[in-house]
């Protein structure tokens, strides 16, 4: 029998970090729908970001390296599955299996980013609706 995957994150590992503020996304960016993305929450979830950046330039990595070697180091029964829309970002993001973390970097990872409160819910209640109408929640297990 098949090992179990508790859980399987999914994301773009970056939401074009240099589009700072919502006036700066292209016109069609769905970002704007979801709640952690509105003005004021923006602002101050860039800090989260900020705070990322400082820990993989500390490594000499990129930010998505450092996020994915974390979701790697949780467990093998965990999954990143990032999206990409570019060859050089996947090549970017499979490197992230060579990062290696000592339980003294997930810690200093973990004391680092619980210090900036994530601000805003993930999703919209009809988004919310919509996950839950597909079974997809933490309580069954699955990240989302």
């Amino acid at each position: 029998m098949g090992k179990e995957i508790r859980a399987a994150v999914y994301t773009r590992v970056s939401t074009k970090a240099k589009a700072r503020t919502v006036k700066m996304w292209p016109s069609k960016s769905t970002r704007k729908n979801y709640p952690r993305f509105a003005e004021k929450a923006l602002e101050a979830n860039l800090k989260l970001a900020e705070a990322v950046k400082e820990l993989a330039n500390a490594r000499c990595i990129t930010p998505a390296q450092l996020a994915l070697a974390w979701v790697l180091a949780q467990g093998e029964d965990i999954v990143p599955i990032p999206g990409t829309k570019r060859v050089r970002y996947l090549e970017e993001n499979m490197a992230a299996r060579h990062v290696n973390l000592t339980a003294d970097d997930l810690n200093n990872i973990t004391a680092r980013v619980s210090q900036v409160p994530v601000v805003g819910e993930r999703y919209n209640p009809e988004m919310m609706a919509r996950q839950s109408a597909y079974g997809w929640t933490p309580e069954r297990g699955i990240v989302v």
